[in-house]
């Protein structure tokens, strides 16, 4: 389990940062990619808000998705099953689960 602490400091993390930037647009892609009468507009607002600023949505989804996933240890980049050493396609599961989230608080 990650402390506090140490869920703060990896949000400052410039690999994991640059991870969730690059999950997040990909999310936010698949958000609009929804086939006739497309997607709600909820998503169409949170999506353009990601696509104009994305860095800042960027910190916010990561420090979102560290504290749902709280419990896991911060470990270090050569260590699998930890926070820092995710793969990509951790990083994209993690935001693609706190996206539904983050569109509901964005439009609140």
């Amino acid at each position: 389990m990650a402390t506090y602490v140490e869920l703060r400091s990896a949000a400052n993390d410039a690999n994991l940062l640059n991870m969730t930037d690059s999950a997040l647009m990909i999310a936010a892609l698949n958000l609009l990619k929804v086939p006739d009468p497309g997607p709600p507009v909820d998503d169409v607002k949170w999506a353009a808000a990601v696509l104009q600023n994305p860095r800042t949505h960027a910190r916010q989804t990561l420090r979102f998705a560290l504290a749902d996933n709280k419990d896991i240890p911060l470990g270090d980049r050569d260590t699998p099953g930890t926070i820092l050493g995710s793969t990509d396609d951790q990083i994209q599961a993690k935001v693609d689960i706190v996206v539904p989230h983050l569109v509901v608080a964005h439009n609140a």
